[in-house]
């Protein structure tokens, strides 16, 4: 049985469509290294490059950490984690956000 009742009143549907995205980055890092950064490693990317095929580069680089993270048995506690992962991880990591930066480029 369908239902004429809308999820959205009127007045919150008015809002909504009202809305505009605004956004303002005050990070010092991102200014001045990430997106700088980024500007000039798209520059070696082919034109015809999909940014999609740059997201999904980025996403591997999570799923590599968890695949590694998995294969280490997720033991994060008794000895701990061994340094050599946690960097990997780090620079994984960093990696994604750098592909990630570069799709909006």
């Amino acid at each position: 049985m369908k239902s004429n009742r809308p999820y959205v009143s009127k007045g919150h549907e008015l809002a909504i469509t009202a809305h505009k995205y605004s956004c303002k980055n005050d990070s010092l890092y991102y200014a001045y290294v990430q997106s700088p950064l980024c500007d000039w490693l798209v520059t070696f990317l082919p034109w015809k490059l999909a940014p999609n095929v740059i997201t999904i580069s980025g996403e591997c680089c999570v799923v590599a950490s968890c695949l590694m993270l998995g294969a280490y048995g997720w033991d994060l506690e008794g000895e701990g984690v061994p340094g050599w992962l946690c960097v990997t991880i780090g620079i994984l990591y960093w990696l994604n956000t750098t592909l990630d930066n570069m799709d909006g480029k």
